[in-house]
């Protein structure tokens, strides 16, 4: 099942900015690849690659990670 943990970004391993087209819409995303240590549950203490990805289309309000951020994953 779907398990929710809690997370702090190490390091940011990639940061990069695309650009695409989607049915005539211009569409413009970021992909940002980071190392996280997980915090709680069964996997605490384990490091894990993440990736966020941030784009004009669905990603409004959403903030990139910075090293040193908690969240969930």
């Amino acid at each position: 099942g779907l398990t929710e943990t809690v997370a702090r970004v190490e390091t940011i391993v990639s940061d990069r900015n695309d650009m695409g087209q989607i049915g005539g819409t211009v569409y413009y995303e970021r992909v940002i690849t980071f190392w996280a240590r997980i915090l709680s549950g069964e996997r605490k203490g384990e490091q894990v690659k993440v990736v966020q990805t941030i784009d004009n289309l669905t990603g409004n309000g959403q903030l990139p990670v910075s090293e040193g951020d908690k969240l969930f994953i």
